[in-house]
């Protein structure tokens, strides 16, 4: 079983648009461990072998909690 957080995150984008631009918000892909990517984790299942993939709400509502 996988277990992945969507979290909050910030992708600095003014190498490609602007220098003056704020970074970008984006909902990212957070593995135990990790910070975060943009995009999500490949995950790699043998043929015939099932699965399960849960996905946890852990962004910031617009109050800043959880």
């Amino acid at each position: 079983m996988y277990d992945i957080d969507i979290v909050q995150s910030h992708i600095d984008l003014r190498a490609f648009l602007s220098p003056t631009c704020p970074p970008t918000q984006v909902m990212a892909y957070a593995m135990a461990g990790t910070q975060g990517s943009v995009p999500g984790p490949t995950i790699v299942v043998p043929k015939g072998r099932q699965t399960m993939v849960r996905f946890n709400n852990k962004r910031m509502n617009r109050t800043g909690t959880i």
